[in-house]
């Protein structure tokens, strides 16, 4: 399912760019001229404005126009790929990761405690037979036999 988002956020951001490519190559009085409506402009326009006008102009729009409906395309059939069974069987296998991870870290705990009480008993272990050596120095000992 995140692939399928990450594929399809990738063709909106390669739409969105080249729209703004297109907004940058067009100049700003014709993006103008495109909002005035059709009964608002002027019926025939100044030789000056033929000229600086961009013959390509109208070109763009239609390979931008193409453009837009093929991503959109592209995704309405990417869509149709991925199936809600395909949907949740990615969230229970993500469930299951994540019920998987939180058993092994209950068992590391586990194995955790487990040491440590380990550890404590072998401490007291040594402080017992510790104790017992030096309870054996203090006790009196028999007198050398002289031979």
């Amino acid at each position: 399912m995140r692939a399928a988002v990450a594929q399809l956020q990738s063709s909106l951001d390669s739409a969105l760019a080249a729209m703004e490519q297109h907004q940058r190559a067009t100049p700003a009085a014709e993006r103008l001229e495109k909002n005035i409506p059709m009964g608002e402009r002027d019926e025939e326009p100044t030789r000056q404005d033929q000229h600086s006008r961009h013959p390509s102009a109208a070109p763009e729009d239609e390979a931008m126009q193409e453009q837009e409906q093929e991503a959109i395309q592209e995704n309405a059939e990417f869509l149709e790929e991925v199936r809600p069974e395909d949907a949740a069987s990615v969230e229970e296998r993500e469930e299951d990761r994540e019920g998987a991870h939180a058993r092994r870290k209950r068992e590391y705990a586990q194995m955790g405690r487990r040491i440590v009480q380990k550890i404590r008993k072998l401490e007291q272990s040594r402080t017992n037979l510790r104790q017992i050596i030096e309870d054996l120095r203090r006790q009196p000992t028999c007198p050398k036999r002289s031979s």
